[in-house]
């Protein structure tokens, strides 16, 4: 199903162009600036393929998920039972994270 886009943004730009009454001059590379820009906002207006989620909390969603994923558990029992040596390997892995 195809989403009905809303043309009245540009219906009212189009006509506070013409409602102004002052005219200054351009040159060629600011009319080409103007139109660049114009063209510019008007797709990334009328744009549908970006989701509401923005890149920013997609990131943030992975590095949790991958947080989530490393962290590590030792029951207590099963720690004080290894020699000195490996409960030292496993703090010294737990402070890495």
């Amino acid at each position: 199903m195809k989403k009905k886009k809303n043309r009245w943004p540009f219906l009212i730009l189009f006509a506070s162009i013409l409602i102004n009454q002052k005219v200054y001059s351009l040159n060629a590379f600011e009319l080409s600036l103007l139109g660049i820009g114009a063209g510019f906002l008007g797709i990334q207006y009328f744009d549908s393929s970006l989701d509401q989620e923005n890149s920013y909390k997609q990131k943030i969603s992975v590095i949790k998920k991958f947080d989530s994923y490393k962290q590590k558990s030792i029951q207590s029992v099963n720690f004080y039972d290894l020699p000195i040596q490996q409960q030292l390997l496993i703090i010294n892995e737990f402070d890495k994270y």
